[in-house]
C-alpha cells in the first residue's frame, strides 16, 4: 500500500501576532527599585534614565496589554529577587520550584539582561498566586507559608512545585478560589 504525503498550502501567509500598541523600549527601563509603600508591604518601581517612574506594583497587578508587554519584554533580576523575598525562600528554591535554570538565570543577572518570555511568564503565575493568597489570608506572611506547604487536597504536595506547569497554577487557583468561598480546602 503506497500512502501520500499532502502539502497544505494556503493561499496567503498566516497571519503574524499582532504586538501590543503599548510599547516600552527596553533601554527607557534603566533601574529598578524595591519600596515599602504606605500599607507597609513591599513594592517595585522601574525608573527610566530620566528619573521618570514608568511602572511600578508587583508582577500580578500589572493588567492586560501591560502585562503582556512585560511578560515578553522580560522582567528584570531584581523581580526574582522581589518574588523569593515575598515568598521566604532562597533564589535557588524559587529558580526550582518554577522549573528555571540557575545558570541561564545567574548569567541574566551577571550580564544585566532581562529574563526571557517564558521565565518571566513564570514568575507572573508566581507573583500572582502570592498576591492572590495574600488577599484571601490578609497576610503575606500566612499566604507564603501556605504556597509552601504540602496539601492533601492537592495530592500531598506543596503549591508552589505546581507552578511550572499551566495546569499546575490553575489547580493552585482554584484551592485558593475554594478558600476564599469557604469550600473545604
Amino acid at each position: 500500500m503506497v500512502t501520500q504525503n499532502r502539502v497544505l498550502q494556503t493561499p496567503h501567509p498566516a497571519p503574524r501576532a499582532r504586538k501590543s500598541a503599548v510599547v516600552r523600549p527596553k533601554a527607557m527601563a534603566q533601574k529598578y527599585e524595591f519600596f515599602e509603600d504606605k500599607a507597609g508591604s513591599r513594592r517595585w518601581r522601574s525608573i527610566a534614565s530620566n528619573g521618570e517612574v514608568i511602572g511600578s506594583g508587583t508582577l500580578a497587578q500589572i493588567a492586560g496589554a501591560d502585562a503582556i508587554d512585560t511578560v515578553r519584554n522580560g522582567v528584570p533580576f531584581a523581580v526574582v529577587q522581589h518574588i523569593a523575598e515575598r515568598l521566604r525562600l532562597s533564589l535557588d528554591q524559587l529558580l526550582e520550584y518554577s522549573g528555571l535554570s540557575k545558570s541561564t538565570v545567574k548569567a541574566r543577572q551577571t550580564n544585566m539582561q532581562p529574563l526571557s518570555a517564558m521565565e518571566s511568564d513564570r514568575l507572573y503565575r508566581v507573583d500572582r498566586l502570592i498576591t492572590k493568597a495574600d488577599s484571601i489570608f490578609l497576610n503575606e506572611e500566612d499566604a507564603a507559608a501556605w504556597l509552601r506547604t504540602p496539601l492533601r487536597s492537592l495530592g500531598n504536595v506543596v503549591p508552589l512545585s505546581l507552578i511550572d506547569t499551566v495546569p499546575g497554577y490553575e489547580m493552585v487557583l482554584d484551592e485558593l478560589g475554594r478558600i476564599e468561598y469557604g469550600a473545604v480546602a
